[in-house]
Formats: C-alpha cells, structure tokens, sequence
C-alpha cells in the first residue's frame, strides 16, 4: 500500500490536477493501446484501478476498471473489463476526473493545461505564464504536437528557451535545474562531443547526472522515468551562483542570490494537515468489533495526503515540448 502511494504520489507530482494518465488509441477486447504522447506508460501498473472518460472530458464510459497486464514498449495495457471505452477516451486514475493535486505541468504552463491557476486567468495575466518553447510555426498543445513537429534536442534550443526566460524573469531568477525523462537526457548525452560529456571524469559503464553550462553557471540535469515524453521542464529553484558571479547589484551580494522568497519556487504546499497520514472514517481505525461470536476487522481508515507541488512566479520557469526521444 505504502510503495503504490509513494507511486501515485510521484505521478501526480507531474501532472496538471486532471488525474489523467493516458489516452486510448485503440481498443481490442480488453487490450487499450495508449496514443503516442505525453504520458508514460510508466504510470501504469498491475491492479491499478482506472476510470475511462470521453473526449469530452466529463462523460464516464466505464469507471473501476482493474489492470490486469502491461506491455510497455507496444503501450498497451489489458483490463478486466473494456465497457463503452473508444478510442480517444481519457483514462483516469480511479476516482474520478480533476481530483489529483497540482503538480508541475500546471506550474509551468500558459495556459495550454491549465488556463486559471490558483483562481487566476493566465490569458489576462502575463507573468502569470511559463515560456512553452515549440518549432517555429507551432504553438503548445495538450498532449504534444504531431511526432512531425518533434525536434532534436540541442544546446541552441535550450539556450533560446533560457534566454526568453531570462527576458521574462530577469537576472537573478535564472534557470538551475532541468527535468526531463531518461531518453531525452540520453539523446542529449549523445549529441554532445566526448570532450564534454564530463567535467572532470569519466564514469565507467554509466553517469548519474548530466550537467549544461550557461555562461557561468552549471545548470544539473536529472531524469526521471515518470517525467513526461518528449518533454523537458527547466526550473528556477534559488540555488546560488559562485563569488565569481557577484555583479554587485541589488539581485546579488558575496557571490550569492539575495533571499528568494519560497512561494517564487516550486514546493510542496501542504494543507490543511501536512504529511500523509490516516484519516479515521468509522471511529475504529486500525480495530476489530466483536460480532457473531468471533472478532471481525473494522478498519475505516484511509491515507490521504493534502499537497499541491506550486509556485507563485510561473514566469521563471519554462517547458520544451516536443522533443525527441531517439
């Protein structure tokens, strides 16, 4: 129980409140075939619980369906049961439509996902927006673009994205973190020349952490296989830049950023009670009654866990969508 909350609780940390998980592509029998995009097929498991949606987003066409196998390379997950589910139908982590937490595709974004974040209207609110860097000639889409608008990734498309973000959010809120899943990480691994791979050393039989330099500052790149697919999320989270780096101005003093506020950052808001922990349904958590002559279990409990992963400046921090896995 614990190691499936730990899961669902790592996917959500992505995803944009809606609990969507994948879309149908196609059915056969029991079998759904996940659509090529954004989502993971990591995000499925065996006994998982899911609910089929139409397109529509609101009209249900089979809720409790159990998952009973998985292949991810060919995306296709097997239910007990198919009901009306077509193709084009959102699946949806048991429990309903527009129940998880905010997590960060809601963060960052301008409104493609989520166009009223924290109650307040993206389109009407500039520095309310993420930079989204597409192709040129594109513009963000739910799900990604068609796989003719993917493109390589580079140090140039980083460095634009950076830069628009810089425009946005000024010197001192730069990027320092970028987030992406395990095959995009690789492919820019591979485009780089051997002599700058490392920093320092070279790690037999594999590397932990690959890291991308913008001027002077070493920006460390992580990978996840939750992340979303041919996505790569760069974040500003208040780490300091070196005493090489003080300018002088009122953004820097001693060769670090002045106090950032932690709102401006992603973080875990908790609320109204904190950490996970277990809520008492019946009155006898965790307890046995005595009834027909033998003791019965009564639990009437649940973990629930009360978070959204936010942030108050999503100008700071930018997405690239629609960028190559191989």
């Amino acid at each position: 129980m614990y190691e499936e909350f730990r899961l669902l609780a790592s996917i959500m940390a992505y995803g944009w409140g809606a609990s969507i998980i994948g879309q149908v592509g196609s059915v056969s029998g029991n079998v759904i075939s996940l659509t090529d995009d954004v989502h993971p097929a990591t995000w499925f498991f065996e006994n998982q619980i899911v609910d089929s949606f139409a397109s529509d987003e609101a009209t249900v066409h089979q809720a409790g369906m159990v998952v009973t196998a998985l292949d991810p390379v060919a995306r296709n997950v097997t239910v007990n049961a198919i009901g009306t589910t077509v193709a084009t139908d959102r699946l949806v982590l048991g429990g309903g439509l527009n129940v998880a937490p905010h997590g960060l595709m809601a963060g960052v974004d301008d409104g493609t996902y989520v166009p009223n974040y924290m109650n307040i209207p993206r389109p009407q609110i500039p520095r309310w927006r993420s930079y989204i860097d597409v192709l040129a000639g594109q513009t963000p889409t739910k799900y990604g673009n068609a796989s003719t608008a993917r493109r390589a990734i580079t140090g140039d498309v980083l460095q634009k994205a950076m830069d628009f973000q810089r425009l946005k959010a000024g010197a001192a809120r730069q990027v320092d973190q970028f987030i992406s899943n395990l095959p995009i990480r690789r492919m820019f691994w591979n485009s780089l020349s051997p002599d700058r791979r490392f920093d320092s050393a070279v790690y037999d039989g594999g590397w932990e952490q690959l890291k991308f330099s913008n001027g002077d500052v070493t920006i460390p790149w992580y990978a996840d296989e939750l992340c979303y697919r041919y996505t790569v999320f760069g974040l500003h989270m208040g780490r300091p830049v070196t005493k090489a780096q003080d300018r002088g101005d009122v953004n820097f003093h001693s060769g670090s950023f002045d106090k950032v506020k932690d709102e401006e950052l992603f973080a875990i808001y908790e609320s109204p009670y904190g950490a996970a922990e277990w809520d008492d349904a019946t009155g006898s958590q965790l307890k046995q009654i005595y009834s027909g002559g033998q003791f019965l279990d009564a639990v009437g409990a649940f973990i629930k866990w009360y978070y959204n992963v936010a942030t108050c400046a999503p100008r700071v921090h930018i997405r690239l969508d629609d960028i190559l896995e191989s």
